[in-house]
């Protein structure tokens, strides 16, 4: 396969750059625009050119298939973390907002955006921080929102003011999903029940209750399948989302890297936490791939990976807690 290296204006920012690095970049660039074959050359390149990265790239080259299967089944799923490509507008006429947004930049939320890729339609999950940037995002890729779901309720996912001892030093509420929701009046918000109560300033009737039998448990829009899944431990609500029984957004119960969440603040449960992670999570095929709800040094894993992290079912040695 021929291969051309970027365009010549473009070659000043990448002068410093191995040449390895360079076809690692220019495949960073093609796996955005969704030319996953391409990327994947690049990469393979990458690594021959600098075989002291080859693990690291071949992380490349497996999201790029992750990503191309995604495809295949009708869906994206995209993400947005806080600081890097949300929250990151500074206006010297708005110190308030360039604060909040420095709290976002070091909090490294992920927002996740599921596309039914035929329709359109897509589903926001955790929508926070810079409610107008995720809108404005959406609206500049053509899709429509129709749903939104929050993995659970504390500030950093649904906005409102923080708690002790964020207040201190933040006096101020965080864009979230009560910004959304009055922003598009037809959409609802699927939250598990226990975590309703926490949920303030929004009428019950915009909200969903989720992952009882008797209740809401799925979501379908197109060719999107979602099965809530109540993962308790981080809040006594929290959930996740397994997604046409192959990927799974965790919010901040799984932060890969062998990490979960913390059981130490209110709401939290650290033996509800080790029941999930060795039974709930403990049970899924270690193909699945995982989505955290932050970005501490990876936006993906899999099943498999956490449990030889020792996170997750018989091989869980402990708690990673963030």
């Amino acid at each position: 396969m021929s291969m051309k290296m970027p365009k010549k204006t473009h070659l000043e920012q990448w002068q410093f750059l191995g040449i390895g690095q360079k076809y690692l970049k220019y495949g960073q660039v093609l796996l955005k625009l969704s030319k996953y074959d391409e990327a994947i050359e690049y990469f393979k390149q990458a690594s021959t050119l600098d075989p002291e990265n080859s693990k690291d790239i071949s992380l490349f080259i497996t999201k790029a298939l992750i990503d191309k299967d995604n495809d295949a089944m009708g869906i994206k799923i995209l993400q947005l973390v806080t600081g890097k490509d949300i929250a990151v507008d500074k206006n010297v006429l708005n110190p308030i907002q360039n604060k909040l947004y420095e709290f976002a930049s070091h909090m490294k939320n992920i927002i996740h955006i599921i596309v039914d890729i035929e329709s359109k339609q897509c589903i926001l999950v955790d929508p926070c921080w810079d409610i107008d940037g995720i809108l404005k995002y959406v609206h500049d890729q053509g899709y429509t929102i129709v749903a939104t779901v929050v993995t659970h309720y504390h500030f950093d996912h649904v906005g409102g003011s923080p708690p002790a001892p964020y207040d201190t030093f933040l006096p101020i509420k965080i864009s979230g999903l009560s910004h959304l929701l009055k922003k598009l009046p037809h959409i609802k918000a699927y939250i598990h029940p226990l975590d309703i109560p926490y949920i303030h300033g929004i009428q019950l009737n915009r909200l969903v209750p989720t992952c009882t039998t008797s209740i809401t448990s799925e979501l379908k829009v197109g060719h999107i399948h979602i099965r809530f899944i109540h993962t308790p431990g981080h809040t006594p609500g929290s959930q996740s989302l397994l997604i046409n029984q192959s990927r799974l957004i965790a919010g901040d119960t799984l932060l890969c890297c062998g990490h979960c969440g913390r059981t130490d603040l209110p709401g939290g449960d650290r033996k509800a936490m080790e029941h999930t992670l060795r039974h709930i999570l403990g049970s899924l095929d270690d193909r699945i791939v995982v989505y955290p709800g932050h970005d501490y040094g990876t936006t993906w894993s899999t099943i498999g990976i956490e449990r030889e992290n020792g996170c997750l079912g018989d091989d869980l040695v402990g708690f990673g807690m963030r």
